[in-house]
């Protein structure tokens, strides 16, 4: 039982192997090559490689509250296969190395209170997943660079409340793969790498929940039909700070689905060839433009403000270079 009051359970297979229902809901389940290491407030480091394959194979799980984890060394994951399982509240882990997720998931973080840091660089495709963290009061921090492709292609997938996020690493999110994905309440993002994401239904960043904070400091780049942030959900508030380039009709720099949101743009917008810049949707919203907006091209919109009590305001420049007429 864990802090929270939620059952763990572990035990044996029939088989011999090690199983558990953690204070997430996951059933993890060892297979014949799975390494098993089980216990609290333990440390872990391993260099050992990776490279696993085939539907519910798991490689490594490590399972107690506490532990420290520092695992380097590069991985191949693939055809259903999850790379490694970390279970339990309050983990550190420290992850690097050259990893490769195709149509598999490369490593499963449950647990409340973990902190994880990724350097090195992750390549994802196939709809495979790189991370998925589950549980409240996540702190994660990227310095590596991520390339996601492919429908259903995820690089970190949250679900928790009050998630932190830090990210320095470059993306590159092409034909219908998502950045990050989060689900949950009072998410801080705090993005300073560079993003391009271009192809229909491509996502830098999509976010499922209330009161969400990003900051965006990077340059984007987007086109193709691919969408740079978008957030479902009451009282989010975003500034970003880097430039931004949009191009190609569907897509779109920022859209915001929900009430009582605040949107920044203090960086350069260049929105062309029928894309649109900055939306939002709902009631009471603000968005104010400190920066240098350009729209050229028919049908570009640069800020759209959709709703009752919403405003725009703005004291940046505002440049419209156009043969018809674009719309701000």
């Amino acid at each position: 039982m864990t802090d929270a009051n939620a059952a763990v359970i572990e035990g044996t297979q029939e088989n011999g192997l090690y199983w558990k229902y953690d204070s997430r809901g996951y059933l993890i389940i060892a297979d014949d090559n799975t390494t098993v290491i089980s216990g609290d407030d333990q440390a872990h480091n391993s260099d050992r490689g990776m490279d696993i394959s085939g539907q519910d194979r798991t490689g490594v799980i490590i399972s107690g509250d506490r532990t420290v984890n520092t695992l380097t060394g590069d991985s191949s994951v693939t055809d259903g296969a999850t790379g490694m399982v970390i279970s339990g509240d309050g983990t550190t882990n420290t992850i690097s190395g050259h990893s490769t997720v195709d149509n598999a998931t490369g490593a499963l973080i449950s647990g409340n209170g973990t902190t994880t840091n990724f350097a090195g660089d992750i390549a994802v495709s196939g709809g495979g997943t790189a991370i998925i963290i589950d549980g409240d009061n996540a702190t994660i921090k990227n310095t590596g660079t991520s390339d996601i492709s492919g429908a259903g292609s995820t690089g970190t997938v949250i679900d928790g409340n009050n998630a932190r996020v830090n990210n320095d690493g470059d993306m590159t999110i092409t034909d219908g793969g998502t950045g990050g994905h989060i689900t949950g309440d009072n998410v801080v993002i705090d993005n300073a790498g560079s993003t391009t994401v271009s192809g229909a239904d491509s996502t830098a960043l999509y976010i499922d929940g209330d009161n969400a904070l990003v900051i965006n400091e990077g340059n984007q780049t987007i086109s193709g039909g691919a969408v740079g942030t978008r957030i479902d959900g009451d009282d989010a508030h975003t500034t970003n700070t880097g430039d931004i380039a949009v191009d190609g009709a569907g897509s779109a720099a920022v859209i915001i689905n929900g009430d009582n949101g605040s949107l920044t743009q203090a960086g350069d917008l260049l929105v062309t060839d029928g894309a649109m810049g900055i939306i939002t949707y709902g009631t009471g919203n603000e968005a104010k433009n400190t920066g240098n907006a350009t729209v050229r091209d028919a049908d570009s919109v640069g800020f759209v403000v959709a709703g009752e009590k919403n405003t725009f305001k703005t004291k940046g420049i505002l440049t419209s270079a156009l043969t018809e007429p674009a719309r701000w």
